[in-house]
């Protein structure tokens, strides 16, 4: 199960776990925008979560407890990790549908299932946890591309990394008004068809006074994630998949 940057420092600072007891790093076959490198020019990796020994793909995750009712259960539910919060379901604009192949029993779900305002609530966060993760892992791979480290930078000075940039992240998130948040989180990533001026995804360019909520706070992230390497200039916006929906939703 991937781990995104704000999933390691929820479950270490809520679980008081250190990073390595829960977490594993893995070279990526197909490098893409979620991967890091821990030396310039080397492989990139990705985040996830550890399974139960010997860590191979048909073990459990290393949370998954057995009951007494002879049942199994997650131990750090309230905390688990945005892709679980939202498996099996998958959004295509408006519309949340169970995805195809999953591991969940044929029946598991109903349609009157994805119909439930917590599965688009949950992939909504999925989108701005991942498009967040992105901008820190492009100012990472700069600052290591840019200082070319003479050795292979250990995974934990990665890790303190994240946890530094995230506990940032979650001052900048707390002085806004709860009910701003949920709105920030449900319209991410979206603008209005009629709003003027377009947006591009690189630059976010949108007429300020028509500006949605998220492009603010997504502004905001992004001086605290500038504030790291400060030496290096700030980078532009990595590509954001962007919704058009009618004006006013």
């Amino acid at each position: 199960m991937p781990l995104f940057g704000h999933d390691l420092w929820r479950i270490h600072t809520q679980q008081h776990l250190p990073p390595e007891s829960f977490a594993f790093i893995a070279e990526q076959e197909t490098p893409d925008a979620l991967g890091f490198r821990l030396e310039a020019g080397g492989p990139t990796h990705g985040l996830a979560l550890l399974k139960k020994e010997p860590i191979v793909a048909t073990q459990p995750c290393i949370f998954l407890e057995d009951a007494p009712n002879g049942h199994t259960h997650c131990a750090i539910y309230p905390d688990r990790p945005v892709t679980c919060q939202s498996y099996p379901m998958s959004k295509f604009g408006p519309r949340v549908y169970q995805r195809e192949a999953t591991l969940c029993p044929p029946d598991s779900w109903s349609d009157e299932d994805t119909l439930a305002p917590h599965w688009r609530e949950n992939l909504q966060r999925l989108r701005m946890y991942r498009d967040i993760y992105v901008e820190v892992l492009a100012r990472w791979n700069t600052a290591v591309e840019r200082w070319a480290p003479p050795e292979p930078l250990p995974a934990s000075v990665f890790c303190d990394y994240l946890l530094m940039v995230y506990d940032q992240i979650a001052v900048a998130e707390a002085a806004i008004q709860p009910d701003l948040r949920q709105g920030i989180l449900l319209g991410w990533a979206q603008i209005g068809r009629n709003d003027r001026g377009g947006i591009d995804s690189h630059q976010l360019t949108v007429a300020r006074a028509q500006e949605p909520p998220w492009i603010t706070y997504f502004r905001r992230v992004r001086e605290v994630i500038d504030g790291f390497f400060p030496d290096l200039e700030p980078l532009p916006f990595q590509n954001v998949l962007v919704e058009s929906t009618p004006a006013g939703n």
